[in-house]
């Protein structure tokens, strides 16, 4: 139910998030665990009503921000555990939402 609920959460995401690409800067895969930094570059294209950014208006706007992925595989395979840390305040600085320095 947590992998299906994160995909639909995506899915929207996508939708707001056209033109969206990410760029693996550095991953390390030891035993079963793993972590990637990624940059992400997307335009706002659409609302987004979830999280940091349900109040940004959409202005077809191009964003970059910097995300970091942990992660747990098996056999070969994403498995379990996954944690996401992002520049939410830089994204949203960069979208004109209302945020802390």
């Amino acid at each position: 139910n947590g992998w299906k609920n994160f995909v639909t959460q995506h899915q929207a995401f996508r939708n707001s998030f056209k033109e969206y690409h990410s760029q693996i800067d550095f991953l390390v895969i030891e035993g079963n665990k793993g972590s990637v930094w990624v940059t992400v570059t997307a335009e706002f294209a659409a609302p987004y009503v979830q999280e940091e950014l349900k109040n940004a208006e959409a202005k077809q706007q191009k964003v970059k921000w910097e995300e970091a992925w942990y992660f747990e595989i098996k056999d070969g395979h994403w498995a379990g555990n996954f944690r996401l840390l992002l520049d939410s305040v830089g994204r949203m600085k960069q979208l004109g939402v209302k945020c802390l320095p």
